[in-house]
């Protein structure tokens, strides 16, 4: 990884800077003040800035919503994300501009630069990927984690009720009762389903479904791993 000061004050015959940042006073932090300017220095971003007034070439760039994006996240996963809208006829992205300088025909694909990009080295490291089984597989563990201890704690709960009022509890399915909780998943698959003829059939499905969903997504705020940003690991949007 090279830091862009380091890359601006380096003597370059030509320079082709692709920007597109909604906030250009982040830009204007990151140039130093010994900055070398190339012979020939190619601007392409939103606003006007001091590095775009010193250059030979301006294009117009598009913005992050404009274009197929991906971003890394802290999990080592690339994520991606589609664009919003299109830019105006005349913008090219950055990544056209490039596919188009690289000597490659046609519109350029981000799936298809993205799966390029899998195996390239990118500063000593490999570029992480998706992998959707991995995450499949994770979910499920977590799922099926998640909902065996959910039942094993209703377990003891039926227990301790039990021995509070003086009853046996449950004891008959495995030894002392530790099967219970199989048998009450099992039981759902075999419970007789019954539809009332005057209530709304959207809804009255649709409400058992939204009690175990929301009550399910409580978990993804929970880290279940631990790194530098173990409090980020859920990566989810914080609002109301």
């Amino acid at each position: 990884m090279i830091h862009f000061a380091d890359v601006v004050r380096e003597r370059m015959p030509a320079m082709w800077f692709a920007g597109g940042y909604p906030n250009k006073e982040h830009l204007e932090a990151a140039l130093p003040i010994d900055r070398k300017a190339p012979d020939v220095l190619i601007v392409q971003d939103l606003f006007e800035t001091r590095l775009s007034s010193s250059a030979k070439i301006v294009l117009p760039a598009t913005a992050s919503f404009e274009k197929d994006g991906m971003f890394v996240s802290h999990a080592g996963l690339a994520q991606t994300f589609p664009r919003a809208t299109r830019p105006p006829v005349e913008v090219r992205t950055e990544l056209q501009i490039a596919h188009d300088l690289l000597g490659r025909k046609g519109l350029v694909q981000a799936a298809n630069v993205r799966e390029e990009m899998g195996g390239a080295p990118i500063g000593g490291l490999l570029m992480p990927s998706f992998d959707s089984m991995n995450l499949a597989i994770v979910i499920v563990g977590l799922m099926g984690g998640v909902l065996g201890i959910v039942g094993y704690l209703t377990l003891a709960e039926r227990k301790v009720s039990a021995w509070i009022q003086d009853r046996i509890g449950p004891n008959r399915v495995g030894p002392g009762g530790l099967l219970q909780p199989l048998a009450d998943g099992g039981k759902f698959f075999l419970k007789e389903e019954v539809m009332p003829k005057h209530v709304d059939k959207v809804f009255y499905l649709l409400a058992p479904a939204v009690a175990v969903i929301t009550a399910l997504m409580a978990i993804a705020v929970v880290p279940f791993w631990f790194d530098d940003h173990a409090t980020d690991s859920a990566a989810v949007s914080r609002g109301i």
